[in-house]
Protein backbone atom coordinates (compact mmCIF):
# COMPACT_ATOMS: atom_id res chain seq x y z
CA UNK A 1 0.00 0.00 0.00
CA UNK A 2 1.74 3.26 -0.85
CA UNK A 3 -0.97 5.60 -0.52
CA UNK A 4 0.00 8.80 0.17
CA UNK A 5 3.46 7.47 -0.29
CA UNK A 6 6.27 10.42 -1.15
CA UNK A 7 8.10 9.10 -4.55
CA UNK A 8 9.14 13.06 -5.44
CA UNK A 9 12.01 12.51 -8.01
CA UNK A 10 12.11 8.77 -7.43
CA UNK A 11 13.17 6.50 -10.68
CA UNK A 12 10.66 4.17 -11.30
CA UNK A 13 11.83 3.03 -14.61
CA UNK A 14 9.83 -0.48 -15.73
CA UNK A 15 8.31 -0.56 -12.24
CA UNK A 16 5.77 -3.10 -11.68
CA UNK A 17 2.82 -1.32 -9.93
CA UNK A 18 0.06 -2.72 -11.47
CA UNK A 19 -3.24 -2.27 -8.99
CA UNK A 20 -0.87 -0.88 -6.66
CA UNK A 21 -2.86 1.95 -4.49
CA UNK A 22 -1.13 5.23 -5.02
CA UNK A 23 -4.02 7.18 -4.00
CA UNK A 24 -2.43 11.23 -2.80
CA UNK A 25 0.62 9.86 -3.87
CA UNK A 26 3.79 12.06 -4.35
CA UNK A 27 5.42 11.25 -7.66
CA UNK A 28 6.53 14.74 -8.88
CA UNK A 29 9.53 14.40 -11.45
CA UNK A 30 9.48 10.73 -10.86
CA UNK A 31 10.57 8.52 -13.79
CA UNK A 32 8.36 6.56 -14.75
CA UNK A 33 9.26 5.44 -18.52
CA UNK A 34 7.35 2.39 -19.53
CA UNK A 35 5.94 1.82 -15.64
CA UNK A 36 3.34 -0.90 -15.51
CA UNK A 37 0.15 1.43 -13.90
CA UNK A 38 -2.67 -0.90 -15.31
CA UNK A 39 -5.20 -1.26 -12.66
CA UNK A 40 -3.69 1.40 -10.16
CA UNK A 41 -5.50 3.84 -8.20
CA UNK A 42 -3.44 7.22 -8.52
CA UNK A 43 -6.64 9.05 -7.54
CA UNK A 44 -5.97 12.36 -6.53
CA UNK A 45 -2.05 11.57 -7.12
CA UNK A 46 0.44 14.21 -7.87
CA UNK A 47 2.77 13.62 -10.91
CA UNK A 48 3.29 17.06 -11.90
CA UNK A 49 6.41 17.02 -14.22
CA UNK A 50 6.79 13.13 -13.95
CA UNK A 51 8.41 11.46 -17.10
CA UNK A 52 5.43 8.88 -17.68
CA UNK A 53 6.90 7.53 -21.44
CA UNK A 54 5.39 5.08 -22.55
CA UNK A 55 3.68 4.23 -19.13
CA UNK A 56 0.71 2.16 -18.92
CA UNK A 57 -2.40 2.82 -17.09
CA UNK A 58 -5.11 0.62 -18.56
CA UNK A 59 -7.93 0.67 -16.26
CA UNK A 60 -6.50 2.56 -13.94
CA UNK A 61 -8.13 5.02 -11.28
CA UNK A 62 -7.09 8.80 -11.76
CA UNK A 63 -9.96 10.90 -10.58
CA UNK A 64 -8.12 14.32 -9.95
CA UNK A 65 -4.66 13.61 -10.14
CA UNK A 66 -2.20 15.72 -11.61
CA UNK A 67 0.01 15.96 -14.52
CA UNK A 68 0.93 19.53 -14.98
CA UNK A 69 3.99 19.47 -17.63
CA UNK A 70 4.15 15.92 -17.45
CA UNK A 71 5.73 13.74 -20.18
CA UNK A 72 3.17 11.46 -21.33
CA UNK A 73 4.34 10.44 -24.73
CA UNK A 74 3.29 7.58 -25.87
CA UNK A 75 1.26 6.61 -23.11
CA UNK A 76 -1.51 4.30 -22.50
CA UNK A 77 -4.18 6.07 -20.76
CA UNK A 78 -6.70 4.24 -22.70
CA UNK A 79 -9.99 2.86 -20.76
CA UNK A 80 -9.26 4.77 -17.72
CA UNK A 81 -11.15 7.28 -15.23
CA UNK A 82 -9.56 10.64 -15.89
CA UNK A 83 -12.33 12.76 -14.18
CA UNK A 84 -11.12 16.06 -13.26
CA UNK A 85 -7.87 15.33 -14.04
CA UNK A 86 -5.20 18.12 -15.10
CA UNK A 87 -3.12 17.79 -18.19
CA UNK A 88 -1.78 21.48 -18.07
CA UNK A 89 1.06 21.93 -20.19
CA UNK A 90 1.77 18.25 -20.48
CA UNK A 91 2.98 16.53 -23.14
CA UNK A 92 0.92 13.66 -24.76
CA UNK A 93 2.26 13.02 -27.89
CA UNK A 94 1.06 9.71 -29.86
CA UNK A 95 -0.72 8.53 -26.45
CA UNK A 96 -3.43 6.69 -26.26
CA UNK A 97 -6.99 7.45 -24.68
CA UNK A 98 -9.72 6.01 -26.62
CA UNK A 99 -12.49 4.97 -24.32
CA UNK A 100 -11.62 7.18 -21.71
CA UNK A 101 -13.41 9.05 -19.31
CA UNK A 102 -12.39 12.67 -19.28
CA UNK A 103 -15.55 14.70 -17.82
CA UNK A 104 -14.13 17.99 -16.87
CA UNK A 105 -10.25 17.54 -17.61
CA UNK A 106 -8.12 19.92 -18.46
CA UNK A 107 -5.60 20.07 -21.39
CA UNK A 108 -5.24 23.99 -21.37
CA UNK A 109 -1.89 24.08 -23.26
CA UNK A 110 -1.48 20.52 -23.59
CA UNK A 111 0.27 18.87 -26.44
CA UNK A 112 -1.98 15.89 -28.18
CA UNK A 113 -0.59 15.73 -31.56
CA UNK A 114 -0.87 12.43 -32.89
CA UNK A 115 -3.20 11.16 -29.78
CA UNK A 116 -5.52 8.97 -30.31
CA UNK A 117 -8.71 9.70 -28.68
CA UNK A 118 -11.23 7.02 -30.35
CA UNK A 119 -14.75 7.41 -28.39
CA UNK A 120 -13.49 9.21 -25.72
CA UNK A 121 -15.87 10.72 -23.52
CA UNK A 122 -15.28 14.58 -22.86
CA UNK A 123 -18.40 16.28 -21.63
CA UNK A 124 -16.91 19.90 -20.26
CA UNK A 125 -13.50 19.14 -20.67
CA UNK A 126 -11.19 22.28 -21.04
CA UNK A 127 -8.48 22.22 -24.20
CA UNK A 128 -7.70 25.77 -24.18
CA UNK A 129 -4.90 26.21 -26.67
CA UNK A 130 -4.23 22.63 -26.55
CA UNK A 131 -2.14 21.14 -29.71
CA UNK A 132 -4.75 18.55 -30.98
CA UNK A 133 -2.81 18.11 -34.63
CA UNK A 134 -3.45 14.94 -36.29
CA UNK A 135 -5.16 13.49 -33.22
CA UNK A 136 -8.23 11.14 -33.88
CA UNK A 137 -11.18 12.00 -31.72
CA UNK A 138 -13.39 9.77 -33.99
CA UNK A 139 -16.92 8.92 -32.28
CA UNK A 140 -15.55 11.61 -29.22
CA UNK A 141 -18.20 12.55 -27.13
CA UNK A 142 -17.84 16.33 -27.01
CA UNK A 143 -20.82 18.05 -25.45
CA UNK A 144 -19.85 21.37 -23.99
CA UNK A 145 -16.04 21.07 -24.47
CA UNK A 146 -14.39 24.03 -24.36
CA UNK A 147 -11.54 23.99 -27.54
CA UNK A 148 -11.29 27.94 -27.79
CA UNK A 149 -7.88 28.43 -29.62
CA UNK A 150 -7.02 25.00 -30.05
CA UNK A 151 -5.11 23.72 -32.94
CA UNK A 152 -7.46 21.34 -34.60
CA UNK A 153 -5.11 21.00 -37.64
CA UNK A 154 -6.31 17.77 -39.77
CA UNK A 155 -8.00 16.32 -37.07
CA UNK A 156 -9.96 13.28 -37.49
CA UNK A 157 -13.45 14.09 -35.51
CA UNK A 158 -15.66 11.45 -37.59
CA UNK A 159 -19.22 11.08 -35.90
CA UNK A 160 -17.93 12.67 -32.48
CA UNK A 161 -20.73 14.72 -31.14
CA UNK A 162 -19.76 18.42 -30.67
CA UNK A 163 -22.74 19.75 -29.29
CA UNK A 164 -22.61 22.81 -27.34
CA UNK A 165 -18.87 23.25 -27.91
CA UNK A 166 -16.68 26.24 -27.96
CA UNK A 167 -13.90 26.26 -30.87
CA UNK A 168 -13.71 30.24 -30.73
CA UNK A 169 -10.64 30.91 -32.56
CA UNK A 170 -9.32 27.17 -33.17
CA UNK A 171 -7.76 26.37 -36.33
CA UNK A 172 -9.52 23.83 -38.05
CA UNK A 173 -7.63 23.47 -41.52
CA UNK A 174 -7.76 19.42 -42.78
CA UNK A 175 -10.13 18.54 -40.24
CA UNK A 176 -12.23 16.43 -41.05
CA UNK A 177 -16.13 16.62 -39.12
CA UNK A 178 -17.54 14.33 -41.31
CA UNK A 179 -20.79 12.72 -39.64
CA UNK A 180 -20.29 14.74 -36.55
CA UNK A 181 -23.06 16.52 -34.47
CA UNK A 182 -22.43 20.55 -34.34
CA UNK A 183 -25.40 21.37 -32.41
CA UNK A 184 -25.04 24.63 -30.94
CA UNK A 185 -21.46 24.56 -31.27
CA UNK A 186 -19.43 27.99 -31.07
CA UNK A 187 -17.31 28.10 -34.45
CA UNK A 188 -16.82 32.18 -33.97
CA UNK A 189 -13.83 33.44 -35.72
CA UNK A 190 -12.34 29.85 -36.50
CA UNK A 191 -9.87 29.16 -39.38
CA UNK A 192 -11.06 27.05 -41.82
CA UNK A 193 -9.34 25.39 -44.95
CA UNK A 194 -9.98 22.18 -46.74
CA UNK A 195 -12.08 21.40 -43.67
CA UNK A 196 -14.35 18.46 -44.51
CA UNK A 197 -17.97 18.46 -43.17
CA UNK A 198 -19.33 15.90 -45.12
Amino acid sequence: NLTGADLYDVDLTHADLYSADLSGADLQYADLTHADLRFADLTEAYLDYADLTYADFGGAQLTDAEFAYADLTNADLGYTDLTSVSFFGADLTGASLSLSDLTNASFTGADLTSATLLYAYLPGAYMQYADLTGADLEGAYMINTYLGGADLTDVWLYGANLTGSNLQYADLKFAIFSEATVTDANFDDTYWHETMWT
